[in-house]
C-alpha cells in the first residue's frame, strides 16, 4: 500500500472515530470517552510513524 492509501485509511478510521467520540460525549458516557481517545491517540501515533518512514526513505 502506497503512503497515500495508508493515510488516506488512517484519516478515514480517525473521522468514523470522532463520529463515536462526538456521540459518547452527548452520552457522557466517559468509559467510552477515554477508549476513543486512546484509539485516536493510537492513529494519530501511527501517522506520525508513516510521515517519519517516508521522510527519512526520501533523505540521502
Amino acid at each position: 500500500m502506497s503512503l497515500y492509501e495508508n493515510l488516506s485509511e488512517l484519516y478515514h478510521q480517525l473521522g468514523w472515530k470522532y463520529e463515536e467520540l462526538h456521540v459518547a460525549v452527548e452520552d457522557d458516557n466517559k468509559k467510552e470517552i477515554l477508549r476513543l481517545n486512546d484509539e485516536i491517540n493510537s492513529l494519530m501515533q501511527q501517522s506520525e510513524e508513516l510521515y517519519i518512514e517516508k521522510i527519512h526513505t526520501k533523505l540521502p
